[in-house]
This record gives structure tokens, sequence and C-alpha cells, in this order.
């Protein structure tokens, strides 16, 4: 990042191989971390040799390659490569036979030294809110077995988990795979939907005490062969605003503090949507010419608001 007082400093001074260690205070094998790294694909959605091939890559780069919610296969294990273990609504890899969470299989998962980290996948970009389905005829021995699902036959992932229902929930199920993977990093992946629904996330940290090691964020603009067209161009924040209102409403919520004055929760709504009727009312045609840049407007001004109305003791 460049800033306006940045002192230049030679290259060897910079490093060649930038890294962020990632692991909270209750985390006892914190990962250091590349800035860049193989994001989530699955074994079955991707090939044998296009696993083995990405997870080489990761092994010889220095980097790390997240496994996808399809399990972990042993082509993610064969070249060495250290992995982000994605966790998803199905459990594949650490499931029972009625499809629930099962502790046993997934300590033995997250014990393997190749599995770093571990991301619990609430949500992705490409269909934020929307399950699938691993259709019979795509559902091999192998994929099965890997999976720990019955073979040929139809595979549901809910669009929700089952190992918890709300924040609070979430919270303890973090806490629980990070005793069960022995302190490794435990996060969680979403795409911004509901605002409210992030804030009870980070107001669930502060009640429980209970912090993800890290946070991986999606952006709406994401796509994939098993997402409906609706959910794919219409769902979700786009990866830049996510980002922004994460990182804000993480600040004021867990620092305790509101970004703007608390009046301007209640006249920041109001501007821009009175600019829209007046707009109507005085000039119709430049009223409908204006309309976009209002609706803009006020997307903006909502936000101003729900942030006055972000504070630790909402």
């Amino acid at each position: 990042m460049h800033g306006a007082f940045d002192v230049p400093r030679r290259a060897e001074e910079v490093g060649l191989d930038p890294r962020v260690l990632v692991g909270g205070p209750d985390c006892k094998q914190p990962y250091l971390a590349s800035i860049l790294n193989v994001s989530a694909m699955s074994f079955g959605s991707l090939s044998e040799n296009a696993v083995l091939a990405l997870n080489k890559g990761a092994k010889v780069g220095g980097f790390a390659h997240n496994t996808g919610e399809g399990g972990i296969s042993p082509y993610h294990l064969e070249p060495g490569g250290d992995l982000i273990w994605q966790i998803g609504t199905g459990y594949f890899g650490c499931r029972k036979a009625n499809g629930t969470f099962c502790q046993d299989t997934f300590a033995k998962q997250a014990l393997l030294d190749n599995v770093k980290m571990i991301e619990i996948k609430l949500s992705q970009g490409a269909k934020p809110g929307h399950g699938g389905i691993l259709p019979a005829a795509k559902n091999t021995e192998e994929i099965a077995r890997i999976r720990h699902v019955a073979p040929f036959t139809d595979i549901l992932s809910p669009p929700y988990h089952t190992a918890f229902s709300e924040a609070t929930g979430l919270m303890n199920f973090i806490r629980l795979l990070r005793e069960l993977s022995g302190g490794k990093p435990i996060g969680f992946k979403l795409c911004i939907g509901e605002k409210e629904e992030f804030i009870d996330l980070c107001k669930a940290m502060l009640e429980t005490g209970i912090t993800p090691d890290f946070i991986t964020v999606d952006g709406g603009e994401g796509g994939t062969g098993a997402a409906p067209v609706e959910f794919s161009n219409s769902m979700g924040l786009p990866l830049r605003d996510g980002l922004a209102l994460s990182v804000a409403f993480a600040w004021a919520v867990l620092k305790g503090d509101t970004l703007y004055p608390k009046w301007m929760a209640f006249f920041a709504p109001i501007l821009p949507l009175s600019f829209v009727f007046l707009s109507y009312l005085l000039i119709p045609a430049v009223g409908r010419f204006l309309v976009p840049t209002a609706m803009n407007v006020a997307h903006l001004a909502l936000f101003t608001a729900s942030l006055c109305a972000v504070s630790k003791n909402r």
C-alpha cells in the first residue's frame, strides 16, 4: 500500500515472500500464510490431474491450496502442499450417515500435517443462500468414498448448516473445531447479504468471547455451473462493497465505536428519498433521468445510517 509519507525501501527490505500470520490468541498452531493462495475448488468438479497440479504448485510456490467443500482427496495429499480444508453444509469428509457433522472423522482429517487451516463455508458469491446437489451419475465410488456418502445416489448440500442455527452457535462450533483440530486456525467464508446477519456474528463474538482466526469475504460476482442464473447475477454484495462493509461493521461492533454521529441515522436515508420524490413532483422528465443517481445516493445513505446505528451496546 502507498502512503503520503512512506519512506522508499529497497527491494531486499520488503522481502520477496510477504506473508500474514493467521491465528488468534486461542490458536495453538498459527499458520504463516502467503498473500496469494489457491481458491476453493473441489475434487469432482476438478479432475485428479488438476488437483495434483494445483497442490504441487502450492508445494513448490510455498502457498496454500483450498480443498473446496468436496472433502480431502488423496490427490490433495500426495504432492504435500499446504491445505485449507473447507467444510460446507454437506460436511463432506466429516459426516455421519444421516448427513450431520461427525466429530470423530473431522478430528482424523483435521489432524493431518497437510491441513494448516479450516474454513467453514457459510455461503459463496456464486450462489449465496443456495444449496447444491451432486447427481447420482457423477457420484462415483471414488467421490463417494472421499465424501463419506453412498455411491450412485443424489447427494444434497443444504442451503444452511445443521451443526448450528444462529450466530452464537457458529462461535461455539468454531471453538469445537479448534479443539478437535489441535488448535489450528478456524475461520468462516461468506458472501455478505443481510447486513444485520454480519452484525449478529460480530456481536456473538463479543457475547461468547470466541473469535474466528480469519474471515473470508466472497463477492457476488462469482459464478459456478451449480448456481441458477438469478443467484449468480443478482445475489450478494460485490467484493469491494462486501469487504468495506464487513471491515466497517467489525470495527464498529467489536471496538464499540460508531463511525458517524447518532443523529445521522435518522436524517441520512430521508434526504436522498426526498430528492427522488421532489424530482418527480416538480419536473417529471428530469426526475426519471435522475432516479438512478438518487437511488445510488440513497443506498450510500442507508449504509451510512446502518453504521450510525451500530455500537457495542446496540
